[in-house]
């Protein structure tokens, strides 16, 4: 019997708290954290559409007033996330990996994913019932990322302990934005930043055996890319490496627990789905839009 009670109770409530949010204060300042929060649809629009007065770089300042008084900044010390990127760089990055994600690339991926799938599943085919968070949707994405960047199946292990330490960690956005001296006091913050330098290292070694004997892996692939005619430095590399890891990591995680939830509560579906294979596509992109499995974005302004 499929059972679907974990944590339905404060998605339920997130679901119900936006709503409200949406009709009485659909423009709210958190005073814990100094942001604002926009909820309608329209608002959220705007403001993700908008490089010009909303970047995804995230600082503590306004982008505009840091930069004025630190040069070129972030932008030339390498270390940058695609994450916080804006156009046209950040189309720049994506294109690096978008051979990757190809229709016809990722129909050669799907005889690796059902295989994983299957493995995953007669690992807990003995025990006669299974979590499918934690014994599915949590580790099939990071088997399959850490196979596309090239990592060894030996290492496995330390991936899912690495995405267990930075995707568990209980931190909230503010933490991020506080000053230097009170993230080093934050131990939680403390641990992330340790477990990210392992990770980063190990990256970094990583890439170093690519550059001496290339493969046909996305790590190699990164090596060779090219951004206005420049090679990536170390450093972006290996937080592109990160991104796809954690950033694709949980989103599929979230994606598959938030499909298996909408099928149960709509059997119907399931059951349509089940005699028309070919309606899948479809179904998944109807979960993304009706349970996203990101609920936030964050913007900082240019100006203050």
């Amino acid at each position: 019997m499929l059972q679907t009670h974990s944590t339905l109770d404060d998605v339920q409530k997130t679901y119900e708290w936006f709503e409200e949010m949406r009709r009485t204060q659909p423009v709210w300042l958190d005073e814990s954290s100094g942001c604002w929060h926009v909820f309608r649809y329209t608002d959220v629009y705007n403001v993700i559409t908008d490089y010009n007065l909303f970047s995804s770089e995230r600082r503590r300042q306004p982008v505009r007033a840091k930069a004025s008084t630190n040069g070129a900044g972030e932008q030339q010390r390498g270390g940058r996330s695609i994450l916080t990127m804006d156009p046209p760089e950040h189309r720049q990055y994506r294109n690096l990996v978008s051979h990757a994600f190809t229709p016809r690339a990722i129909d050669r991926l799907r005889g690796r994913v059902a295989d994983i799938t299957q493995e995953l599943l007669d690992e807990v085919r003995m025990a006669g019932r299974m979590d499918f968070a934690t014994d599915i949707a949590y580790p099939l994405p990071t088997i399959v990322i850490a196979e596309m960047l090239g990592v060894p199946t030996s290492d496995r292990p330390l991936f899912k302990r690495w995405a267990d330490g930075l995707l568990r960690q209980q931190l909230s956005d503010a933490e991020f934005f506080k000053s230097e001296e009170e993230q080093r006091n934050n131990p939680e913050i403390q641990r992330f930043r340790k477990t990210f330098e392992e990770m980063s290292n190990y990256f970094k070694q990583m890439l170093e055996e690519r550059k001496r004997a290339p493969r046909e892996d996305m790590m190699s692939d990164l090596l060779a890319a090219e951004v206005d005619g420049e090679h990536l430095s170390m450093e972006n590399t290996i937080n592109f490496c990160s991104v796809l890891l954690l950033a694709g990591h949980i989103t599929t995680t979230n994606l598959l627990g938030q499909a298996i939830r909408c099928f149960d509560e709509h059997p119907e579906a399931l059951e349509q789905v089940r005699r028309q294979p070919e309606l899948m596509p479809g179904a998944i992109e109807e979960v993304l839009r009706y349970a996203s499995p990101v609920w936030r974005l964050i913007r900082t302004t240019r100006e203050a």
